[in-house]
């Protein structure tokens, strides 16, 4: 009995390592090449089935082999394609990237299992991060606020590194390079989840 159930699970260890092959060799030769197409349209696809396989499958996923692929999209010329990114990593910690209005202030968020497994991502990527919510598009303006602010609520980023002048900024910008609802999504990550309720109506009268 326990010399059959062993070589089950050997059996099962060595269907899975060649598995894991084949979809290590079909990345590898088809979306790898296809994150670079000229069209827009397919880039985006990428990057959709990509970050959706990193939330289906995070322990084999979150590999900088996968997730290399979503971070560069980010910066992608495209909008589509960078809002596409922002709407998977919004996924993959735990939030909607369908829903524009922000979470309440101080919203608590229990953090995805996977978290810590995305630390060192999250380190890495932080700088651009912080740059989305000035994105020249409002769609990735508007999401960029939204992981940041998910971000924040599940404890990913610290105070040192998204310290309050950083939030502000994006409630007082002059002239003001946002949409009323990426203002609106901006003041949920003031720190301490409260807003300066003076300047944040000034900001949201004057767009």
């Amino acid at each position: 009995m326990i010399q059959s159930l062993q070589r089950q699970a050997e059996a099962a260890q060595s269907q899975s390592r060649q598995l894991k092959s084949l979809l290590e060799t079909t990345f590898t030769a088809v979306f790898a090449v296809r994150f670079r197409d000229v069209g827009p349209e397919i880039r985006a696809v990428v990057v959709d089935l990509v970050g959706r396989w990193i939330g289906l499958l995070p322990a084999t996923f979150i590999v900088d082999q996968y997730l290399k692929y979503v971070a560069w999209a980010l910066s992608d010329r495209d909008a589509g394609v960078r809002a596409m990114a922002i709407s998977r990593l919004l996924e993959l910690f735990g939030g909607s990237s369908t829903a524009h209005l922000p979470m309440a202030p101080g919203t608590w968020v229990e953090p995805p299992a996977h978290l810590p497994l995305l630390h060192g991502f999250i380190e890495r990527f932080t700088v651009r991060f912080k740059e989305l919510p000035y994105d020249i598009d409002e769609e990735v303006a508007i999401l960029g606020v939204q992981l940041l602010t998910r971000l924040v609520a599940v404890g990913a980023i610290t105070d040192a590194q998204l310290p309050a002048s950083d939030c502000y900024s994006l409630l007082i910008d002059n002239p003001p390079r946002h949409s009323k609802g990426s203002v609106r999504a901006g003041g949920a990550i003031v720190p301490g989840g409260r807003y300066q309720a003076g300047i944040y109506e000034l900001v949201i009268s004057g767009l």
